[in-house]
C-alpha cells in the first residue's frame, strides 16, 4: 500500500501535465490563426488552415501507426530503439532544411503542396520524440516538447512575420516550414541527451508487451476517422466552394472544436478499476460529468465567440450560427467516441474499435462530399455531426461478455 501512494502520485502529476500541455496546444493552435488572419485574405487564409490541417493529420496517422512500437521499443529494446530515432530524427530534420531550399525554387500551387508534404513530414519529429520518452518513464517532458514548445515557435514564426510587415501564403508557410525544421532540430538534441542509462529504470504502471498488430491497426484506425471527421469538411468546401468558402467556415470549426479540451484529462483522470470486463464502456457518471461540462463550455464559447471572432481575426471571419449548431453536438460525440476508445483499448476490444472506426471514416468519406455539393457549409457540417454520431454508437453497441479467457493478467491486476 505504502508503495502505491507514490506511484499513484506520479501518475496523477503525470496526466495533470500530460493534460495541461494538451490544452494549450489547443489554444495555441487557436492562437496561430489570429496572425495568419491579419496578414491574408479570406481565400488565402482558407488555403492556410487547409494546409496546416492537412499536414497535422497526415502527421497524426502516421505518429499513431508507431507510437506504441516506439514506446514499447523504448523499455523492450532501449539503445536499439533509441538509435532508430535518433536517426529518424536527424533525417526528418535533414529532409526539411532540402525541401526548404526545393521550395525556394519552385512556384505556384507546387510550393504549396510541396510545404504540406514537408509541414506533415518534419513536424512529425517532436511526436515521435514523445513516444520514446513517454517508453524511457518521462512522458511529462515528451508532451511538453510535442503540445507546448512546438507550437511555441509555430505561433512565435508566424507573429514575427506578421510583425515584420506580413506576407503572401507563401511567405507564412515557409515561416511555419522553418518553425517545423527548428522543432525537429531541437527534438535530435533532446533525443541525444536522452541516451539510455543502466541506472534509469521506466515508471511503468504493469508489464510491458509489444503492441499486437490488431492494436496497431486500431490506432490508425482511429487517427484515420479523426483526421476524416475533421478535415472533411474544410476540403470539400475548398473542392466545391473554394478556399474563401473554407476560409469563412474554419474559424466556427475550430471554435467548435476547442470545446473538447473539456474531456482531455480524462484518459489520465479516469482509474483503470472503473472498467467493467462485462461491459466495457465509459460509465454514466463519467458521461454526465463530460456532458455537463461541455454545455458549459459551450454556453460560454457562444456566448464570446460572435463579437470575439470578428475582432481577432478582422473582418469576414464570423461565427455561424448554423454550421456551429450542428458542429457542437459533433465535436460532442467525437469526444465521448475518445473516451469510449480509452476504455476498449484497456480492455483489448480492437475489433470494436476498428469497425466503429471505418464506419466513421466511410460516411465521412462518403457523405460529406455530397451534403457539401448539395447544401455548401451547413451540408458539410450535417454530415460531420451524422458520422461523429454513427461512431459513437457503433462504439457504445451492446456486445457480447467476454470468457475467463478473454480475461487477462493485465486487466485482474487492475480491479
Amino acid at each position: 500500500m505504502v508503495a502505491r501512494v507514490p506511484a499513484a502520485r506520479r501518475a496523477l502529476t503525470t496526466g495533470a501535465v500530460v493534460a495541461g500541455s494538451s490544452l494549450v496546444s489547443r489554444f495555441l493552435a487557436l492562437a496561430v490563426l489570429v496572425p495568419a488572419a491579419r496578414c491574408l485574405n479570406v481565400g488565402d487564409f482558407g488555403a492556410f488552415v487547409l494546409v496546416i490541417g492537412v499536414s497535422g493529420s497526415v502527421g497524426g496517422v502516421v505518429g499513431s501507426a508507431i507510437a506504441d512500437l516506439v514506446a514499447s521499443g523504448a523499455v523492450l529494446h532501449p539503445v536499439r530503439t533509441w538509435r532508430r530515432t535518433a536517426l529518424c530524427t536527424a533525417a526528418l530534420a535533414a529532409s526539411g532544411l532540402v525541401g526548404a531550399v526545393c521550395v525556394a525554387l519552385v512556384r505556384g500551387d507546387v510550393a504549396v503542396w510541396l510545404t504540406t508534404a514537408l509541414l506533415a513530414t518534419t513536424g512529425l519529429a517532436p511526436f515521435i520524440v514523445m513516444h520514446l520518452l513517454r517508453g524511457s518513464g518521462r512522458p511529462g517532458l515528451g508532451a511538453c516538447l510535442a503540445f507546448v514548445v512546438s507550437p511555441v515557435v509555430r505561433l512565435g514564426a508566424v507573429v514575427v512575420l506578421a510583425a515584420s510587415g506580413g506576407g503572401d501564403l507563401r511567405r507564412v508557410l515557409t515561416a511555419l516550414l522553418w518553425a517545423a525544421i527548428a522543432c525537429a532540430l531541437l527534438s535530435c538534441a533532446v533525443v541525444w541527451c536522452d541516451r539510455p542509462s543502466g541506472h534509469r529504470k521506466p515508471e511503468t504502471g504493469g508489464p510491458i508487451v509489444a503492441p499486437s498488430p490488431l492494436a496497431l491497426v486500431a490506432g490508425v484506425g482511429v487517427a484515420i476517422a479523426f483526421t476524416l471527421v475533421g478535415q472533411a469538411a474544410p476540403l470539400s468546401l475548398s473542392a466545391f466552394l473554394g478556399d474563401p468558402a473554407t476560409g469563412r467556415f474554419v474559424p466556427t470549426a475550430r471554435v467548435c472544436e476547442a470545446i473538447t479540451a473539456v474531456g482531455v484529462g480524462y484518459q489520465f483522470v479516469a482509474s483503470r478499476r472503473a472498467v467493467d470486463l462485462s461491459r466495457p464502456q465509459v460509465p454514466v457518471r463519467v458521461v454526465g460529468l463530460l456532458a455537463t461540462s461541455f454545455g458549459a463550455a459551450t454556453l460560454v464559447v457562444l456566448l464570446v465567440a460572435p463579437w470575439a471572432l470578428p475582432v481577432l481575426l478582422g473582418p469576414g471571419h464570423d461565427l455561424d450560427v448554423v454550421v456551429a449548431m450542428a458542429l457542437v453536438p459533433a465535436y460532442f460525440c467525437t469526444m465521448m467516441s475518445a473516451a469510449e476508445i480509452q476504455r476498449l483499448f484497456l480492455v483489448r476490444r480492437h475489433q470494436r474499435i476498428v469497425f466503429a472506426s471505418v464506419l466513421a471514416a466511410v460516411m465521412t468519406a462518403v457523405c460529406t462530399p455530397v451534403a457539401t455539393a448539395w447544401l455548401g457549409a451547413d451540408g458539410a457540417a450535417g454530415a460531420t455531426a451524422a458520422a461523429a454520431l454513427a461512431w459513437w454508437v457503433a462504439l457504445r453497441a451492446p456486445h457480447r461478455a467476454p470468457n475467463r479467457s478473454d480475461v487477462t493478467p493485465e486487466m485482474t491486476n487492475t480491479r
